[in-house]
């Protein structure tokens, strides 16, 4: 029977020596004017990208929202109203749409102003050094 050696309940760091110290919390009075300066130049954006999320958020309630109106309206039994059953079509099909566009628009600012602004601080940290 081969034997096998027991492992210490610490791991690997343990045993390399590194100690566990608390983290310290960043000071954040002294970070907000580096975090403003970097913010500063992209207000236009960040307010469009706070408008296209709550236009994709609005646009996804849409859906349950409708379907009341298709369920208790047009599917009842009692008195059914086939001639909403295009407008509530046209208004799920509208706001998918836009959901769809808001959220490619969404992801493709981010995305892109996020890379400008890593190319910045890497140009910023060549400077420096």
């Amino acid at each position: 029977m081969a034997m096998r050696a027991e492992r210490s309940p610490h791991g690997r760091s343990a045993r390399m020596g590194v100690a566990d110290l608390p983290k310290r919390k960043p000071d954040l009075k002294k970070l907000w004017p580096q975090v403003w300066s970097l913010m500063a130049p992209r207000k236009g954006l960040l307010v469009l990208g706070f408008f296209l999320m709550v236009t994709n958020r609005l646009a996804g309630m849409i859906l349950p929202l409708i379907s009341k109106p298709l369920l208790d309206t047009v599917l009842s039994p009692n008195h059914p109203r086939a001639d909403w059953l295009p407008r509530i079509i046209l208004i799920v099909l509208s706001a998918t749409l836009l959901q769809a566009i808001t959220s490619f628009s969404l992801t493709q600012l981010l995305s892109k102003e996020g890379q400008r602004l890593i190319a910045e601080m890497r140009r910023q940290v060549q400077r420096h050094v």
